[in-house]
């Protein structure tokens, strides 16, 4: 299932018309960890890939740390979620010992000064060659 035009879809094969259940499993996956990294924003916690492979390794039906850390990859490289390294202008402490920094999703906000404040993110993963590209900003 999706979530489009404020309803949930099922997902149909292109080559069969079917609803195939792997897709679903794996738009559920996605989605429960976007929402995750929204939501944990929302409270003031922000993630660094490897923080949160480690903190919700067995939690959350999402797997092992390892499964996460392998589903984060996929959605950076195809920029689902990209990242923002300017934490101190958020509140936040300096992202340490991380080569991307915090991850960031559409949308996502963290309290800041009594209020929520959108987070715009700094750079993406590269999909060709795994390194950080900058977002330019006019």
């Amino acid at each position: 299932m999706r979530w489009e035009d404020g309803v949930f879809k099922h997902y149909e094969s292109p080559q069969t018309g079917k609803i195939n259940k792997c897709d679903i499993q794996r738009q559920g996956m996605e989605d429960k960890i976007i929402s995750l990294i929204m939501s944990e924003a929302l409270k003031g916690r922000v993630y660094t890939c490897n923080q949160f492979a480690e903190c919700f390794d067995g939690r959350e039906d999402l797997g092992a740390k390892d499964t996460i850390r392998s589903k984060l990859s996929v959605y950076t490289t195809q920029q689902k979620i990209q990242f923002f390294i300017n934490g101190t202008d958020y509140g936040l402490k300096k992202p340490s010992r991380s080569k991307f920094g915090y991850m960031w999703v559409e949308g996502m906000k963290v309290p800041y000064q009594g209020g929520y404040k959108a987070v715009i993110p700094t750079h993406h993963k590269c999909p060709n060659t795994g390194e950080q590209v900058l977002i330019k900003r006019s």
